[in-house]
């Protein structure tokens, strides 16, 4: 019975502690920019925050913090780029595959190849100087998602 319960303590502790690593790429324009681990990722919901642990050009994202039907913010900060991406439901951010996040930046003029903007939204737009992104790519199956923060 004592070997049961601790059987059950320890896969609740790391069931409740999981992690899923997923890859991060970051372009500027349609540069691919070199990360290497020079960047960071920070996860904010409601008041909390979490600093992804970056490892091997990728990140680990705690399963337990996204588990939650809540709006979320990723910060992303390179030397040279630091931008918010608002996503509406974390759950989005702990995937169920192998994923990699692209983490991008266009300016003006803009374009459409990379997605995050439309022709009809590139031609009406004449305030929007320049867009970050984030694209959820998923590497086994489907399309993926994109986020934009227009400055």
């Amino acid at each position: 019975m004592k070997k049961n319960l601790s059987l059950f303590l320890l896969l609740f502790l790391v069931s409740g502690c999981a992690t899923k690593k997923v890859g991060v790429k970051f372009f500027f324009e349609e540069n691919a920019i070199s990360l290497r681990d020079n960047f960071s990722v920070s996860i904010v919901i409601d008041s909390d925050t979490v600093r992804c642990k970056v490892n091997k050009g990728g990140v680990e994202i705690p399963k337990a913090y996204v588990n939650k039907e809540t709006p979320a913010a990723i910060v992303f900060e390179t030397d040279n780029q630091a931008f918010t991406i608002n996503i509406p439901d974390a759950r989005s951010l702990y995937p169920d595959q192998d994923m990699v996040w692209i983490f991008g930046v266009d300016q003006r003029p803009f374009n459409p190849v990379i997605g995050a903007l439309s022709m009809e939204e590139i031609q009406a737009d004449s305030i929007t100087k320049e867009v970050f992104y984030l694209k959820l790519d998923p590497q086994e199956s489907g399309d993926g998602l994109m986020f934009i923060s227009k400055q």
